[in-house]
């Protein structure tokens, strides 16, 4: 239910979702010659066997790009402050619609739209 709600708000902001659901859809994804995405957005922890961190950085080896990344969490603790180095944003997984659309375009440096 939280990756189609997340897969409809971000389709509605006009970004081309790619959603894996398991390791397999993830090798496929790293072995196709797709376009860089503009920003990651995942859940933590991950439905693969894989932690969320090593996840980002194997897509920011792969595009050879450090992609812009908000980490959605289920987890009461924090991650190390040197996240905030990396480029990636942590937010709670109670975090409502319109609060993480306004953090995806502060991400991206865009406006947000007046629906928001």
């Amino acid at each position: 239910m939280f990756r189609e709600g997340l897969r409809l708000l971000l389709s509605d902001m006009g970004f081309e979702v790619v959603s894996i659901s398991s390791y397999m859809a993830l090798e496929d994804i790293l072995q196709a010659n797709i376009v860089t995405p503009e920003l990651l957005v995942l859940p933590q922890p991950l439905d693969i066997n894989t932690s969320t961190i090593d996840l980002v950085r194997a897509l920011r080896e792969k595009f050879n790009r450090c992609i812009p990344t908000t980490i959605i969490s289920a987890e009461n603790y924090l991650f190390d402050s040197h996240m905030e180095d990396e480029d990636i944003v942590i937010l709670p997984e109670q975090i409502k619609p319109k609060d993480l659309r306004l953090q995806i375009c502060k991400t991206l440096g865009m406006q947000p739209s007046m629906s928001m």
